[in-house]
């Protein structure tokens, strides 16, 4: 793994309904062994995550511009930039 990854660079993933846009991993933990994941998610206007978790890892999710909903352990935000939304595994 390269210790600097460029804007489009790592594994794209599209997403379909009810998502609409694409994730980038840039940090897999299948390849790396870092207890987390990281990537950009990009969401097109409308779109929704639904409800999801991760057994065997941390999600940490930066809001670099729009804004929507975050709901974590119950707890149901409004996420403008610079917002960072952590995620704990299970």
């Amino acid at each position: 793994m390269k210790g600097i990854l460029r804007p489009r660079e790592g594994e794209a993933l599209k997403l379909g309904p009810p998502v609409a846009g694409e994730v980038i991993i840039k940090v897999d933990p299948r390849q790396t062994g870092a207890p987390f994941a990281a990537g950009t998610l990009t969401l097109l206007p409308g779109a929704e995550l639904p409800p999801h978790r991760h057994l065997h890892r941390d999600e940490a999710l930066f809001v670099h511009k729009g804004q929507g909903r975050a709901t974590v352990e119950g707890r149901s935000m409004t996420v403008v930039p610079g917002t960072l939304v952590y995620v704990p595994r299970q």
